[in-house]
């Protein structure tokens, strides 16, 4: 079986989330005997003069495009329908995961594919209606959601929420989740400090964190907070002017563009780990953050809502901290995880096996094999 994986975004330049889960698919089908390329964005990036292949560190082998030429990606079309043609294997099935894009591009990457005798799928990770948007960019999220199904052979839902929308389509289904690597527990002294990581924009709309550390600040005056923190240098002074609002600014410790290694470190030296979910947030409700993965990896326990897909995987004091959507609950999870290690440590390693069960990559590697074989065989 020949798969392309068209879902990211700078891979094997810059990390990300996309970035992550397309290495995970690719690692997935590659060790289930798959032959794999990741195709990145069509749009191209901005850190190379020229179309390029190469392979990652992980091994996975990778073409990246240019964003050069005012933009304009037409040059980068043409030799997508070359790579098509290159790395088509005659006798063997080969399909194709697309990731969303702009819905006319969309579909001419579909039937450019399709032509090229490719099977298509894709990866369907939100509800875009779900995001506040107004005018034409609300019209073609209406038309990304209700009719990108109608060219693709299969979907990749990330959610039961999300997959239940699909159903409409008619088009074969396969639930993937969140992926991680589970090879080993790590074994770290754990620190006074609990971690969370995101997009400085999602967590000025969880706010709720900062407010919840700061009652706990008042009864442990020696912990810390570590915020992972990236995006738009506004948001990111917002927080930073919250945080001294809030008086916690001598326990909150910013770090960003930290390596993998020194994250996946972080996470397990942390008391807890924290993913706010609101209930009231369509996006919350309809996505499943990658980052989770990330964090039951680490063998620590997560802090999170019971929003979205968290009820289908996690039980509050078994494999997860649940609190409700409010500060004050999430400084009780919080204090009950600094005055009982044992309980910490016992619900992270629960939290491990759980990702190890559900998210491994390479379980849900050979799923996907498995699926493609069964319906374009």
């Amino acid at each position: 079986m020949n798969v392309l994986i068209m879902c990211s975004n700078g891979y094997g330049c810059t990390y990300s989330a996309v970035n992550a889960k397309s290495e995970y698919i690719a690692l997935g089908l590659k060790e289930s005997g798959c032959n794999v390329h990741i195709i990145d964005t069509i749009r191209g990036i901005s850190e190379v003069a020229a179309c390029e292949e190469n392979t990652s560190a992980a091994g996975v082998p990778y073409v990246v495009f240019s964003q050069l030429n005012n933009h304009n990606i037409i040059p980068n079309l043409r030799l997508y329908k070359r790579i098509l043609t290159h790395y088509r294997q005659h006798g063997e099935i080969n399909h194709i995961i697309i990731g969303m894009e702009y819905m006319p591009i969309f579909i001419y990457l579909t039937k450019c594919a399709k032509k090229a005798g490719y099977t298509t799928s894709t990866l369907f990770h939100e509800w875009h209606i779900g995001m506040q948007t107004k005018g034409v960019k609300s019209l073609h999220k209406y038309w990304q959601d209700y009719r990108f199904g109608k060219y693709v052979d299969a979907i990749y839902p990330i959610s039961h929420l999300l997959q239940q929308k699909c159903a409409r389509f008619g088009k074969p289904t396969m639930l993937l989740p969140v992926l991680g690597k589970y090879d080993r527990l790590p074994k770290v002294e754990v620190e006074q400090q609990f971690t969370y990581c995101a997009d400085a924009g999602y967590l000025l709309r969880n706010r709720l964190i900062l407010q919840a550390f700061r009652i706990v600040v008042e009864k442990y005056a020696n912990i810390k907070l570590v915020l992972v923190l990236f995006g738009r240098k506004d948001d990111l002074q917002e927080v930073r002017n919250l945080v001294a609002e809030l008086h916690v600014d001598k326990n909150v410790i910013f770090m960003s563009q930290i390596s993998q290694c020194e994250l996946e470190h972080l996470y397990a030296s942390s008391l807890g780990l924290l993913m706010p979910l609101n209930p009231d947030n369509m996006q919350d409700i309809a996505r499943f953050s990658q980052k989770i993965a990330e964090y039951l990896a680490s063998g620590r326990p997560i802090i999170t809502s019971n929003v979205g897909e968290i009820p289908y995987y996690f039980v509050h004091n078994k494999n997860a901290k649940i609190a409700a959507y409010t500060s004050e609950s999430y400084a009780e999870q919080m204090l009950e995880l600094i005055n009982d290690r044992v309980l910490a440590t016992e619900i992270g390693r629960k939290g491990y096996e759980t990702g190890k069960n559900s998210f491994e990559y390479s379980k849900n590697g050979n799923k996907l094999k498995q699926f493609i074989l069964e319906n374009f065989s």
